[in-house]
C-alpha cells in the first residue's frame, strides 16, 4: 500500500526495497540467494518476504539489489513457515 511505512527504522540498504503487500504485510523484495542471475529476468529470482525474516537472514547486497536466503517455492513465492514472521 502507497503512503504505508515500516513501524520501525529499516537499515538504509533496506528501506529503499521496502513494501507493503495485503498478503504478507511489512516486507522487502529481495532476490533470492541461489537464484539471483544479474542478467537474468527479475520475475525469475525477485520475491517479497516480511521484515522479520529479511532481519533474521543473512541478506547481502549485490547488483544494486538485496539478495537474501529465504524459502522460496517457484510456484508460490517466499515460504512463511511462521505466521509471526508477518506483520501488519
Amino acid at each position: 500500500m502507497p503512503g504505508r511505512a515500516h513501524p520501525r527504522p529499516l537499515p538504509p540498504e533496506l528501506a529503499p526495497w521496502y513494501v507493503y503487500t495485503e498478503g504478507l504485510g511489512h516486507c522487502i523484495a529481495v532476490a533470492v540467494e541461489g537464484m539471483h542471475q544479474p542478467q537474468g529476468d527479475p520475475w525469475e529470482y525477485m520475491t517479497v518476504a516480511p521484515v522479520s525474516m529479511v532481519l533474521r537472514v543473512a541478506w547481502t547486497k549485490q547488483d544494486l539489489i538485496i539478495v537474501a536466503p529465504v524459502p522460496y517455492n517457484t510456484a508460490i513465492g517466499c515460504v512463511i513457515f511462521d505466521d509471526a514472521e508477518c506483520e501488519f
